[in-house]
C-alpha cells in the first residue's frame, strides 16, 4: 500500500497544463488579430507603404468623454521600444478635411507632449480618429535580431 490512488501516474498533469497554456496563448494571440487586423495605410498614390502595425497595447478613440490626449500618452507611450499611431479613417470623401485636420492637432499635442507618432490618413469602412501603442518601432530590428541569432 505504498501508492496512493491520487499520485500515481501523476506525471502526466505537468506536460498537460504546460500545453493548455500554450494553447491559451495561440487562441488569445488569434482572437487579438481578429479583433484587431492589420492596418495596412497607402502612399497618396494609392500604393501600400508596407506598414502593419503589430501587438496593439492601448488605444484611444477620439470620442467626446475620452481621456486628454496628453494624459492617456503619459500612462501608454512611455515605452520607448513601442511606436504612437494616430490613425485619421474617413468614410465619405468630403469627412477626409475634417478628419486630417483632427489628426493633425492630435499630432501636433503628441509632439508637445514630447512623443513623435506615426500618423496615418486613409480611407475606412466609418469617419473616426483613434490613436494606438503597439510594439512594432523598428521592424528592421526583428530581422537584425534572427540574423545574429543564425551566425
Amino acid at each position: 500500500m505504498s501508492d496512493h490512488p491520487a499520485t500515481t501516474g501523476a506525471s502526466w498533469l505537468v506536460p498537460l497544463a504546460d500545453l493548455s497554456m500554450i494553447l491559451f496563448v495561440v487562441t488569445g494571440a488569434a482572437l487579438a488579430q481578429q479583433a484587431a487586423p492589420a492596418v495596412r495605410p497607402r502612399e497618396e498614390d494609392g500604393r501600400p507603404t508596407g506598414f502593419v502595425q503589430t501587438v496593439p497595447v492601448a488605444m484611444l478613440a477620439d470620442t467626446p468623454g475620452a481621456p486628454p490626449l496628453a494624459r492617456w500618452l503619459a500612462g501608454h507611450a512611455g515605452d520607448a521600444t513601442g511606436l504612437v499611431t494616430i490613425e485619421g479613417h474617413f468614410a465619405a470623401a468630403a469627412d477626409r478635411p475634417q478628419i486630417e485636420a483632427r489628426v493633425n492637432t492630435l499630432a501636433t499635442e503628441a509632439r508637445a507632449a514630447g512623443v513623435e507618432p506615426r500618423v496615418v490618413l486613409e480611407p475606412g469602412a466609418a469617419s473616426q480618429v483613434v490613436t494606438v501603442f503597439a510594439y512594432d518601432r523598428d521592424p528592421q530590428l526583428a530581422r537584425d535580431l534572427l540574423e545574429n541569432a543564425q551566425r
